[in-house]
């Protein structure tokens, strides 16, 4: 594709980069910017970005550009080093880290994330502060910070950073970004910025927490496209979960933002979970960590010279190491009394204070975050004159940082470790009272942070209130591992002998069921444990709370225990709505009372559910419901046979109007569709056209929902089987976010199966290892894994391993009501029995065979035919012209690598007896069919 554009730069280090970037991709054939974007793993615009921008691109990303071009990496790397040079002009207002602010700089200019990382007081914060300021830095950067109460904050540095562009203009420019945006975008940031007045969106399930991550990435790739423009989020090892899922999702996504964020390394109270975060994400080609040491002898004496601190270095460099922080408060020091330790320097400074400037101090110390000038005098109990006065003493003391912003802030979170030493828990508790209250009237507060103080100040039924809140307040941004943590507090907290409480007054009822939901969203037995608890209150429930309690019991139940004992809940659930007015939550027992008949293969009592569901869910008049349900019964039609009706269903489904739209529907219902596209062994082109309006929504949305990822894995199973894995492959890749589980799975059964036919056979096998250790329940979920990792084991030549797993699943296939699943099994067992020669367990499969009812699916004959063969393989009787046979079922279903494994099976038995003609004609079919099938190509080489 010639013609790609240059930027304009001036001669020099950037053109060169330029000039060599489009001469090796002219050398390479002009390949489009599709074909390197899928080598390189991102998207077309960032890969073109890379080629027409002016600002040069992340090492990372052109590595992997020159790498997919066949170029010299270690001439570009030079030729980038060049490019990215510091300009010599540029007057640091910092002591030394003349490289760091180099990487700094970049990283401000190019997509992808730059974690700077360092213990406490290592200068983490003055470097991205120096190099986002500098002149040669063209970019507007959005600040979000991190406060060690923001944990319990969901969002908070997020929050933040929008609010630090509105703030800019009052507004304008992030108005003028979302006009361009999906509707949805602006809604849902309305959890985040309530300055923008759009209506907060009532949280909507799994989907809420995808509609965040959507909007909030939209919404910052929008201001990125508008202009230069950065996110900077300090202290990220103080943020919420939900944060840090944002900037892995924006990692993931291979995002056009430009990220930097700080991190406090040995901290002993960033969670384990986070340093986990870290390790998973410090691992990804699209991040680079800069750690930060200590200044050397020189850098501390430039250090000392910007301070203006007239001291004799070889005694300061002494004690502080070159540790910034300790040089800093050193410089400021009475010079004659060194303490050994930072933690003694800063506890005799905090002696000196007086009346005036320690209740600052201690207030900002307790709080643990910057506070409002507004708040001082309620939280100090100083006068403005005082307040006022107290304020320039400390900032002349470097105890409180500069004022750039109407907060007052301690100079470094140290400082309020050394309060914490020096109050006593009287002196603390007290403390907590004021903050609790002064930031209890605060507009946009921080409920999660208000109970914490009242938690410190000592007072329970005030903490359960403000509990409540934040936990509602953490479950309406889908924040779900702090909404957790707030449920938690509330259990504890909650009066036992109580039916009531809080303020205003919440039923015991509606607590516990709430917090079910928040629990089961991360952690089904936590949810069950909870579930059981509320059981000791059902005589203070109303009938309706009674009957969702069961619902999720049996739901909970069938996913951690057993659907059989799940199923006698939702029944009991059930038969307390059917007396009940028509309800949403009825038609949510309706579906899941499916889904556990589905888990145990009972079709026609699931198809039945279904049916009542669609009832129900039109007296309820709820239209998302009635969508889901009319498709669910589709499928349910379709598994009968019955694929007309279940056509009409689809369309209906299809004409239902949700208002506002309904992305998570439109996946499913493509998902449906597809599935039934499957069944009927439409050509892969077919069922492609029948997902691309649910992929096209899930790429806008950016979704990865267990729909979208089924979606992904129904086309790529259409693709790979029409012999096409690279389109597979293109399809099936973006839904691998992150490891498998069980919103996920589907998409990475599907790439395990391609990494089969690349002949990547243990890489597939420890993809299915993952997949299996997830607790699938359902039968069908089962066999859909099983029939695929056997055939890898089969590969391997672990043939008694793949008998081992799959024969006790195929025979408890016979006890259910699911063909479907026992034909799925029998193909790969009997191949399994036939090449390990085992009559013993030939037997056991055709002893399923023999009792296997017939399935609705149009390659239940060549399936038949295969396992016929394959038991016949296993005692040497098989015969050339029956796997001709064989080979000519799969023709006609377009699915070349069974109709070459067919043929190569004949090949073999025309060559036992002697025909090696018709082996060789076998054999040269069988090689054009098999390719990009490395297993079966290799298999049909060696015959």
């Amino acid at each position: 594709m010639p013609g790609l554009s240059r930027p304009d730069v001036a001669a020099g280090p950037r053109r060169d980069l330029v000039e060599a970037l489009h001469d090796l991709h002219h050398r390479a054939g002009w390949p489009s910017l599709r074909v390197i974007a899928r080598q390189v793993g991102c998207s077309p615009t960032t890969v073109s970005a890379v080629f027409t921008a002016p600002r040069l691109p992340a090492w990372g990303l052109l590595e992997l550009v020159v790498e997919a071009l066949d170029g010299d990496v270690d001439r570009f790397r030079g030729l980038w080093l060049a490019a990215g040079s510091p300009d010599p002009t540029w007057d640091l207002p910092m002591a030394g880290r003349v490289a760091e602010l180099d990487t700094v700089r970049r990283a401000l200019e190019s997509p992808g994330l730059l974690l700077v990382t360092g213990e406490a007081g290592i200068g983490k914060t003055t470097l991205v502060a120096t190099a986002s300021l500098g002149r040669s830095v063209d970019s507007r950067v959005a600040r979000g910070a991190g406060l060690p109460l923001s944990g319990q904050v969901p969002l908070l540095p997020i929050a933040d950073a929008f609010r630090s562009v509105w703030e800019l203009d009052n507004g304008n420019r992030v108005r003028e970004v979302l006009a361009g945006c999906a509707p949805y975008v602006a809604d849902t940031l309305g959890t985040l910025l309530p300055e923008l007045g759009t209506p907060v969106p009532s949280p909507a399930g799994r989907s809420s927490r995808q509609r965040i991550l959507s909007a909030v990435s939209a919404a910052l790739v929008a201001l990125a496209g508008r202009g230069p423009f950065a996110l900077v989020l300090e202290d990220l090892h103080w943020a919420d979960s939900g944060t840090l899922d944002i900037v892995e999702y924006l990692v993931s996504r291979r995002s056009t933002v430009p990220v930097v964020a700080t991190w406090r390394l040995a901290d002993p109270a960033t969670p384990s979970q986070h340093l986990d975060w870290l390790g998973r994400v410090a691992r990804d080609r699209w991040v680079n960590v800069l750690e930060l040491g200590p200044l050397s002898r020189e850098e501390t004496a430039l250090q000392l010279a910007l301070l203006g601190a007239d001291l004799p270095l070889d005694r300061v460099f002494t004690r502080s190491l070159g540790q910034p922080l300790f040089t800093e408060q050193l410089a400021s020091h009475d010079a004659s009394d060194l303490p050994v330790a930072l933690a003694d320097l800063l506890d005799r400074r905090l002696g000196r204070l007086d009346a005036t400037t320690w209740p600052l101090v201690r207030a900002l110390g307790v709080a643990a975050r910057p506070l409002p000038e507004r708040v001082l005098p309620a939280v100090t109990g100083l006068g403005l004159t005082d307040l006022a006065d107290g304020i320039r003493r400390l900032r002349a003391l470097r105890l409180v940082a500069p004022g750039r912003t109407p907060e007052v802030a301690l100079q470094h979170p140290l400082l309020a470790e050394a309060v914490e030493r020096r109050t006593t828990a009287t002196e603390r508790a007290e403390q907590h009272r004021s903050l609790a209250v002064a930031l209890g009237t605060e507009p946009g507060r921080s409920a999660a942070e208000v109970a914490e103080h009242w938690h410190g100040a000592g007072d329970p039924e005030a903490e359960l209130t403000w509990r409540l809140q934040a936990a509602r307040d953490a479950w309406s941004r889908l924040a779900l591992d702090e909404c957790r943590t707030q449920w938690r507090r509330v259990l504890a907290l909650w009066p036992e002998d109580r039916a009531e409480a809080g303020e205003p007054p919440v039923h015991v009822g509606t607590m516990l069921i709430e917090a079910i939901d928040a629990m089961a969203a991360r952690d089904a037995v936590e949810a069950l444990r909870i579930a059981d608890r509320a059981q000791d209150h059902l005589a203070s429930l109303t009938a309706e709370e009674t009957a969702a309690l069961y619902q999720r019991i049996g739901d909970l139940t069938g996913a951690v225990h057993s659907p059989t004992i799940g199923l006698g809940y939702v029944s009991w659930a059930l038969r307390i709505y059917e007396r009940l007015p028509p309800s949403a939550g009825h038609v949510e027992a309706l579906e899941r009372l499916e889904g556990l008949l589905g888990a145990l293969g009972r079709r026609s009592d699931g198809a039945a559910a279904a049916a009542r569901g669609v009832e129900v869910a039109r007296e309820v008049r709820d239209p998302r419901q009635l969508r889901r349900l009319i498709a669910l019964r589709g499928w349910h039609l379709a598994a009968s046979g019955r694929v007309d009706e279940a056509d009409g269903a689809f369309v209906e489904a299809a004409a239902v109007e949700v208002p506002g739209g309904d992305p998570i529907g439109d996946v499913e219902l493509a998902c449906g569709r597809t599935d039934v596209l499957l069944r009927c062994a439409a050509p892969a082109a077919e069922i492609a056209a029948a997902a691309a309006p649910g992929l096209a929504v899930a790429d806008r949305w950016q979704l990865t929902t267990y729909g979208t990822s089924v979606l992904r894995g129904n086309v790529g199973q259409a693709l790979l089987q029409a012999g096409d894995p690279d389109g597979a492959r293109a399809v099936v890749d973006p839904g691998l976010v992150g490891g498998a589980n069980l919103d996920t799975w589907a998409a990475h059964l599907q790439r395990a199966e391609l990494d089969v036919a690349a002949g990547d056979l243990e890489t597939a096998l420890a993809r299915f290892t993952a997949i299996e250790a997830l607790g699938l329940v359902s039968i069908a979920q089962r066999a859909e894994v099983m029939s695929r990792s056997v055939v890898a084991r089969c590969w391997l030549g672990r043939h008694q391993e793949a008998l081992d797993l799959v024969l006790p699943l195929l025979e408890e296939t016979l006890t259910t009501e699911d063909p479907d699943s026992c034909w799925l099994l029998l193909v790969p067992a009997a191949r399994a029995a036939a090449d390990a020669s085992s009559k013993a367990a030939a037997h056991r499969v055709a002893r399923v065979a023999g009792a296997a009812r017939g399935c609705m699916m149009a390659a239940l004959p060549a399936q038949q035919a295969m396992v016929g063969q394959e038991l016949a393989r296993s005692r040497d009787r098989d015969r050339v012209q029956d796997w001709i046979r064989v080979a000519v079922a799969w023709d006609r279903l377009a699915r070349p690598y069974d109709a070459a494994y067919a043929r190569l099976r004949g090949a073999q038995a025309a060559r036992r007896s002697g025909d090696q003609t018709t082996a060789q004609q076998l054999l040269r079919r069988a090689a054009r069919d098999a390719r990009r099938h490395r297993p079966l190509t290799d298999a049909i080489g060696a015959t």
